[in-house]
């Protein structure tokens, strides 16, 4: 019996698609680790300042990658729609891939002042490969959870990682940047090619003046939720790296990195199973709706709490295989609970996509991105805050989306507007105690210990919805089409 389970769990796509996911964020954590040491604070510089260009990029695709996702994830069954789709969406990137070719090519680019200063002409020509693939790769990534290809994802995750493993093994430090950079282009390109040969839906590239449309209307506003959303913690770490010092900020960057990692199994399990979501919410009655995004909330955000909460009380234990970093343990507990905020409007921003409420969505997105700037400056300039305290404006800010999501997606199904409603929905009352408990510990500056004492509390308070999440696991770990809902 023990053998089969285990062999059900080896082959079981969520597993795989975590497990590799982790795998790859093990290996560039241990990258990042080796490079550091390798390479002298210059050369670090240059090579933090190319990620930041690749970045940077990456975010702009005009919400393609995102229309594409929503529009598929609805019209799955439709083959024929869905290839006209995919296939509008690689020929839009590909004139986006034109035009940032013509952005590289231009001396007047490359001669920019900032750029000049990193040298950034030396590795144009492997970056703008590496964006121009990263860009089309994408779109096959969206086609690819839909259609449950997930070793093909954990794949490109793990690759990329390995070449820059391979790199560090066989290069010296003067040309280690240029050697990860090129090889980084010729994965992609390979990538690429491999994913365009196996390919779940035939299409060809084409410019259907129908998709288009359907692809503007998502992507526009699909782009600004996206861009938004993603700016919240984006901003408030550019505050703090402008208006603190760098030691400062490097404390922070590491309780924040630790924060994000966290929650990160959640959040492959969310990057799988939303395209399902989609698919299911756009097809039943707005009383059914409701009963799923119930069931989908309850598990979902407990165990977001859970994972918190455990981490909380752990990571005294972690410090001390990193004493330097002690000073930041209040951040790291600031951070985490700030970032899981945001695991509250799950399922409802969801809901408003499929009931194309995309403008909507992005118009509450960008509200919230302004009150996170606004809160961010008062707290810096106004009441000169210590800088693991300005992770409260983003609290804030994700507390202002969250009910102002759950309120539009509440008045989808059931037509409310009750405040009291809403809100008990978006901070349920077995969460949001421990978490205000949580809060009172860092600000009032309470013994540590007393974590011990609210995490017992969240257990028992939470012994319902841990038996619910126990019988869901088993049923994943039992059946892997769990996640085709």
């Amino acid at each position: 019996m023990n053998s089969i389970l285990i062999k059900k769990i080896l082959c079981n796509k969520i597993f795989i698609y975590i497990t590799g996911r982790y795998i790859a964020y093990g290996i560039q954590f241990i990258n990042s680790l080796l490079i550091a040491s390798i390479l002298s604070p210059y050369y670090l510089g240059i090579w933090g300042f190319l990620n930041l260009i690749l970045q940077y990029f990456s975010q702009i695709n005009f919400g393609i990658p995102h229309a594409l996702n929503v529009i598929i994830s609805i019209n799955k069954k439709n083959k024929k729609y869905t290839a006209s789709i995919f296939g509008t969406s690689v020929s839009l990137t590909i004139i986006l891939s034109i035009l940032i070719i013509i952005i590289f090519a231009n001396d007047t680019f490359t001669s920019i002042p900032i750029l000049s200063k990193y040298n950034f002409s030396k590795y144009s020509l492997n970056i703008c490969v590496s964006i121009i693939c990263n860009q089309i790769i994408l779109l096959y990534i969206n086609l690819f959870r839909i259609y449950n290809k997930i070793r093909e994802i954990s794949l490109y995750q793990i690759v990329t990682q390995l070449s820059t493993s391979l790199c560090i093994y066989l290069s010296d430090s003067k040309n280690l940047i240029f050697n990860i950079i090129t090889a980084n282009a010729i994965i992609y390109i390979i990538i690429l090619i491999y994913y365009a040969l196996i390919c779940p839906i035939s299409f060809s590239l084409n410019l259907d003046y129908v998709s288009i449309k359907r692809i503007k209307n998502k992507a526009m506003f699909l782009f600004l939720y996206n861009a938004s959303f993603y700016l919240i913690t984006i901003s408030t770490r550019m505050f703090i790296s402008s208006y603190y010092n760098v030691t400062d900020y490097g404390y922070f960057t590491f309780s924040y990195t630790l924060s994000s990692v966290v929650l990160l199994v959640l959040e492959s399990v969310s990057y799988l199973i939303y395209p399902k979501i989609l698919n299911k919410l756009s097809k039943v009655t707005s009383s059914e709706s409701i009963l799923i995004i119930n069931q989908l909330r309850s598990s979902y955000i407990t165990s977001s709490y859970l994972i918190i909460q455990v981490a909380i009380l752990c990571f005294p234990i972690f410090l001390l295989l990193f004493p330097k970093y002690k000073t930041s343990s209040h951040n790291f507990y600031v951070s985490s609970l700030t970032l899981v905020l945001y695991t509250n409007c799950f399922g409802y921003s969801s809901l408003l996509i499929t009931r194309s409420k995309e403008k909507l969505l992005s118009m509450i997105a960008f509200c919230s991105l302004l009150v996170n700037i606004t809160l961010c400056y008062c707290l810096i300039i106004l009441f000169n805050v210590k800088y693991d305290k300005v992770l409260i404006a983003s609290s804030i800010s994700y507390s202002f989306f969250v009910l102002l999501t759950n309120y539009y997606g509440r008045r989808e199904v059931d037509g409310q507007n009750n405040l009291y409603k809403v809100v008990h929905d978006s901070f349920p009352i077995n969460l949001l105690i421990p978490y205000i408990l949580n809060w009172l510990v860092l600000l009032l500056h309470l013994p540590h210990h007393l974590f011990l004492i609210i995490s017992i509390f969240f257990f028992a308070l939470n012994i319902k919805q841990f038996k619910t999440i126990f019988v869901i696991l088993k049923q994943i770990l039992n059946n892997p089409s769990t996640i085709n809902i």
